[in-house]
């Protein structure tokens, strides 16, 4: 179904490889649009169909019953999307509205073989089958049977995809669903079940628009490869979440001279909606007012964007990375936002943790406003407080109104995910301390410094151009597994109470020896060689005098022939004028009491050189992820940005009465109950 045409006369024009890469995904229904463009109506260019695998077609363009519509009665404007034009209709179980939806297409007095209805499975009940699951579905939307039916995420059956599936393909057979796909599914879902299935599925519906462009290329790349339409929904966020991005000029410039052309008023949204529609997406948008139902039909009739103009948003949209929907909403039963347990909240959540300010620098900047917020404190303590400057020192008092800590540190330099426990939350923190982690760091050879990473001063250089990706990934075998090791001496781990880092910086000798550890890597892999082509230097720090004769004389209460030694090699440090050093990054999970930077140092050791940590990341600490969720149970952590802005201003609270940092952390809160933060 794709289009070899138009991928040709695209190369023709550009001769760029970008481009020609997207156009490799058109679909063969683009022709048929351009046909339409001259003297057709709008609606039928919003209905324009797009073949599935199975033989059926689907509408390109479709009206949602989610986002905005959860849980609400969503008959009036489902009868009004389908008299505006709209023929494809997308509903889910856990949006709460099905019946309402069903309501909405007898309102509309539309033919049912006129329309493309999309449902989804949610979670199962105990015992309860697909079939039953669906049948009950159709009962709500008062239909026989629905066009296309969708595993919603596979957070719900990992482990159980080939079971789950086959029992679809049961309903594709006896005609309950005409066609069968899934939703948030990933490259390494679709290993677990495909080479077993009878039926490959037809649809895989995702968050899609350029701010995941680059991150979803190979998702699409197998989706092409197996015949699977990629459907996407939030194809408009990068206009109403993410503003102030890389794309806000490129989507004007579009949209101006599309408004030109066509005499009609094109926004950055309908740009969007657009793109989607030029790379073969299905797209599904939703709202609450009519007048803009009219508007995507309207746009749907609107001239193609340039073979230029799809470059440059390509290009503008892989300089970021913003996803906004987040697949562990889906493990929870959707409920009105007032559904909260009593106030205040006890619990856990995650921050992503900026490289640059220590852990506790971060603790205290959020205390300052869960210490102020009646999610977490009684009103009466919030009485104390008013009357008391915003931004002043009475603000920051109330930081104590409630207790608040973390679940284990992070290095300045180290970014990532941060646990925060809120009043008996707190409690909950020390299953954090010795939990699996998950890391990406970034090793520089050629350099070692005395704390291990390009926070520290240079100690030590040796020769780094012999070291290819294949010796690095020959070494890495002994570190996985089960390994012994010490601690960096610049490290918070305790002695006596007292931090190495104290002992090394002031001079104090060690009372005894650093003490070996047993520690477990459970997998490490080299996922990207930069080779020479990065910005990373070393360090311009060196190790001073004083610095090592501190140092000494800490290590003198263990060795008293200890020596420092600076070897730092003239030929080596000259070779960095002409190229940069060899770095590479890592993916590791480890056990906790694990230091990467040691792991880092070690290596480097091992393939004959030296290095240094030049990035940190904690991409998971426990159940806390950054990125997508891989496992029921996940949560996905507040960017720390969120609460910089409410730091500075809160803005405007939303219906519930709950400020947009309320309101993420309410999101993806593990909340233990309500009324117990005293204690």
């Amino acid at each position: 179904m794709f289009g070899l045409r138009a991928r040709s006369a695209i190369k023709g024009i550009t001769g760029g490889a970008v481009v020609i890469g997207i156009c490799a995904t058109l679909p063969s229904f683009l022709p048929h649009i351009r046909r339409y463009t001259q003297g057709t109506p709008t609606t039928t260019m919003a209905n324009t169909p797009i073949k599935l695998n199975d033989g059926n077609t689907i509408p390109w363009l479709g009206f949602g019953t989610g986002t905005a519509l959860y849980t609400k009665d969503a008959a009036d404007i489902v009868a009004a999307a389908i008299k505006a034009g709209f023929t494809h209709l997308d509903g889910a179980q856990v949006y709460g509205n099905e019946d309402s939806l069903g309501k909405g297409i007898i309102a509309s007095g539309k033919p049912r073989s006129e329309l493309f209805v999309t449902t989804k499975l949610g979670k199962l009940e105990p015992g309860q089958t697909v079939k039953q699951s669906l049948q009950e579905s159709l009962k709500k939307l008062q239909l026989d049977y629905v066009d296309l039916f969708l595993i919603h995420t596979p957070t719900h059956y990992f482990g159980q995809f080939k079971e789950i599936w086959k029992q679809f393909e049961e309903v594709k057979k006896e005609g309950l669903a005409k066609s069968i796909g899934v939703s948030n599914f990933r490259v390494q879902d679709f290993q677990e079940f495909l080479g077993n299935a009878t039926v490959v599925p037809a649809i895989n519906q995702i968050e899609y628009h350029p701010y995941v462009f680059k991150q979803s290329a190979a998702l699409l790349e197998y989706h092409k490869k197996h015949g699977i339409v990629t459907e996407s929904f939030g194809g408009q966020s990068p206009v109403f979440r993410s503003k102030g991005g890389s794309l806000d000029p490129v989507l004007a410039a579009a949209a101006e001279r599309l408004s030109k052309a066509s005499g009609k008023t094109i926004t950055e949204g309908h740009v969007l909606l657009l793109w989607q529609r030029q790379r073969g997406i299905v797209a599904v948008t939703t709202t609450t007012k009519e007048a803009r139902l009219h508007e995507y039909i309207s746009i749907a009739g609107a001239p193609d964007l340039t073979p230029e103009e799809l470059q440059a948003i390509d290009e503008a949209g892989s300089k970021e990375y913003h996803r906004h929907f987040k697949p562990i909403h889906l493990l929870r039963n959707i409920m009105p936002k007032a559904a909260l347990p009593s106030l205040p909240l006890s619990g856990l959540f995650g921050i992503v943790k900026p490289s640059g300010p220590t852990s506790m620098d971060i603790i205290n900047k959020a205390k300052i406003l869960i210490g102020n917020s009646r999610l977490f404190v009684e009103a009466s303590k919030l009485e104390e407080n008013k009357g008391k400057p915003k931004g002043g020192r009475g603000r920051r008092r109330g930081k104590d109104n409630v207790k608040t800590g973390q679940g284990g540190t992070l290095d300045p330099l180290a970014d990532g995910v941060l646990v925060v426990g809120v009043g008996k939350g707190t409690k909950r923190l020390n299953d954090f301390l010795d939990c699996s982690k998950e890391y990406q760091t970034t090793c520089l050879l050629g350099c070692e410094t005395d704390s291990y990473d390009s926070e520290g001063a240079r100690v030590r250089t040796a020769p780094w151009r012999h070291v290819t990706r294949e010796k690095v990934e020959s070494a890495l075998e002994k570190f996985r597994g089960e390994i012994m090791q010490t601690p960096p001496i610049f490290s918070a781990l305790k002695m006596d109470g007292m931090p190495l880092y104290d002992y090394a910086r002031k001079g104090i000798p060690l009372p005894r020896p650093i003490e070996q550890r047993k520690v477990t890597i459970h997998s490490l892999e080299l996922i990207d060689w930069k080779g020479s082509n990065h910005s990373y230097r070393w360090p311009e720090k060196q190790f001073t005098a004083e610095e090592k004769e501190a140092l000494e004389k800490s290590l003198s209460g263990i060795d008293n022939e200890a020596k420092v030694t600076d070897e730092t090699d003239p030929e080596v440090i000259e070779a960095t004028e002409d190229e940069a050093p060899t770095a590479f990054v890592l993916k590791m999970k480890v056990s906790g009491g694990t230091y990467v930077r040691s792991v880092v140092h070690e290596l480097a050791h091992a393939v004959g050189s030296a290095g240094h940590v030049v990035t940190l990341t904690r991409t998971r600490q426990k159940n806390y992820v950054i990125g997508d969720v891989e496992q029921e149970g996940d949560r996905q952590c507040v960017k720390w940005e969120v609460f910089e802005r409410a730091l500075k201003d809160e803005g405007e609270k939303d219906e519930e009465g709950w400020a947009e940092w309320e309101r993420e952390v309410i999101d993806k809160m593990d909340i233990l109950d309500g009324k117990n933060n005293s204690s």
